[in-house]
């Protein structure tokens, strides 16, 4: 999808469109956090944290859209192995998966 449109903002002139997305599966903590003068709703927590350094790999690795192992293991889909990569906070690397389409 992204890519049609991108083809079409191309034709248009335009710039495209680039995003990064990075897929966990787990438990999460959500809820307002801060003063009433600056107040945030937030989710924390160890898959929100995975899903963000995995987001982080999408640009290097020129992939958009990229997941974990959990989430490759409960989504019903087979997802293509990107690789196994160190991500910043955690013990050891990481299995990396895409949709075969995107890389």
């Amino acid at each position: 999808m992204a890519v049609v449109a991108n083809q079409r903002r191309r034709e248009r002139g335009q710039r495209e469109l680039a995003f990064g997305i990075g897929l966990g599966i787990g438990e999460i903590a959500l809820g307002n956090v801060g003063t009433q003068a600056r107040l945030g709703f937030n989710v924390i927590g160890p898959t929100v944290n995975l899903s963000a350094r995995i987001e982080a790999l999408t640009k290097p690795l020129g992939i958009p859209l990229l997941a974990s192992s959990d989430f490759a293991a409960a989504c019903g889909e087979v997802l293509r192995h990107v690789g196994r990569f160190p991500l910043k906070g955690l013990a050891s690397d990481q299995d990396v998966f895409t949709i075969a389409e995107l890389g």
